[in-house]
């Protein structure tokens, strides 16, 4: 289970929405106008980028996307 409100269940959230949206990196990256090395180890555990980053990929997914967070894991 990934604890809400942590850097974890916003990671497992941006790759719900991605695989959700069948997105790779390089798509998600230009909708949300980042680089694509800034999003290069988003599929891995412990992932880190800045905050602005996150508001970025944040501010592209639709607000109403939802995730259950009590089955995730990464």
């Amino acid at each position: 289970m990934i604890t809400p409100n942590t850097c974890n269940a916003v990671q497992f959230r941006i790759l719900a929405w991605m695989a959700a949206e069948q997105l790779s990196v390089e798509e998600l990256a230009a909708r949300a106008g980042v680089s694509r090395s800034a999003l290069r180890n988003i599929k891995k555990a412990g992932w880190k980028t800045s905050f602005s980053t996150v508001r970025r990929l944040e501010d592209t997914i639709p607000p109403t996307f939802n995730v259950d967070l009590s089955k995730a894991s990464l």
